[in-house]
């Protein structure tokens, strides 16, 4: 329900209270860990919403049980509908026709748990054809707050990249 409420509800409430550009030339969208998580699903899920987006510290590990094992993450945890994880969502986007194009970067500590699974998750991005950059933080562990002490400006960057290319003439 979360997905549906961010969706359906928060974006549209931030549309209608606030003075923003009401599209997705206007729209960013990051997270970090679940939110990582998170991100990447509704990115690929809703491409149209945004233009730029930063998933960091995802957990694509659990992504990839939940891909292999029907929908089970654990014993007592299934995500449904089959299909709905983020390997399996990036592959949907791919084959979808005239998805819009989005402005990706994949970021992470190495000393994150998630990394290898990050790494891995860039590969296949690769593999898949989808552009996006990987931006690696030497040293930094499971932490948002260490890694933009440490590459912050990097991350912030990439969206106003984003946006400057996508400004209106």
């Amino acid at each position: 329900m979360g997905e549906t409420v961010f969706v359906k509800e928060v974006v549209p409430h931030i549309d209608a209270t606030y003075r923003t550009w009401g599209n997705r030339e206007g729209r960013a969208l990051e997270g970090y860990s679940q939110g990582g998580r998170g991100t990447t699903r509704i990115m690929f899920k809703h491409p149209e919403l945004f233009l730029s987006v930063a998933p960091g510290g995802s957990g694509y590990g659990p992504e990839k049980v939940i891909q292999e094992h029907e929908g089970y993450e654990s014993e007592t945890l299934r995500f449904l509908p089959i299909g709905y994880n983020t390997w399996d969502l990036a592959k949907a986007y791919v084959e979808s026709k005239d998805r819009p194009q989005l402005n990706i970067m994949l970021w992470d500590g190495t000393k994150c748990f998630n990394f290898e699974f990050n790494q891995k998750f860039s590969a296949y991005l690769t593999e898949l054809g989808i552009k996006h950059e990987f931006l690696v933080i030497d040293g930094v562990p499971h932490t948002a707050t260490g890694s933009y002490d440490k590459n912050g400006d990097d991350v912030m960057g990439h969206h106003q990249k984003t946006f400057d290319a996508h400004r209106p003439k």
